[in-house]
């Protein structure tokens, strides 16, 4: 019973490989742009324009360009109230499946955000900037 159990299993495995790789492929046709196809499929964000850059940092203050990234430093009470703050962003981050890079030094966080996978600046980072703001004020808990 145990060996037809496990023929069963590798079976089952193959063809649900084989199910996942067939609904990827469907997805792509369906989303010719190849934007999100699932949160743990890589979401294909488009770069941004330069002019595009510029207005959507107008849309988030105090965030600034550092080469293919964008920048902001936060600063809190203390070190346990900037480790709350990089908490509630990680839930954020993970939600939107796209996470910063963070850096904290006591009572300030540095956070940078870019689409690594694009090479570059996309929605997605002003997107999350956002959020993170949201965040920094208490809001958006």
């Amino acid at each position: 019973m145990s060996q037809n159990l496990v023929k069963f299993s590798f079976h089952s495995k193959k063809c649900l490989n084989r199910l996942s790789i067939a609904a990827e492929a469907f997805c792509r046709l369906i989303f010719r742009d190849k934007r999100s196809l699932g949160r743990h499929h890589k979401r294909m964000a488009l770069l941004l324009s330069e002019s595009e850059i510029q207005d959507r940092l107008s849309s988030v203050p105090g965030w600034r360009r550092e080469g293919k990234t964008i920048v902001r430093e936060f600063e809190f009470k203390d070190f346990l109230g900037a480790i709350d703050f990089v908490n509630r962003i990680a839930e954020a981050a993970e939600a939107a499946w796209h996470h910063p890079d963070i850096d904290v030094r006591w009572n300030k966080v540095r956070l940078s955000l870019s689409t690594h996978d694009q090479g570059g600046l996309t929605a997605k980072d002003f997107d999350l900037a956002g959020a993170f703001d949201l965040k920094a004020t208490g809001q958006g808990r």
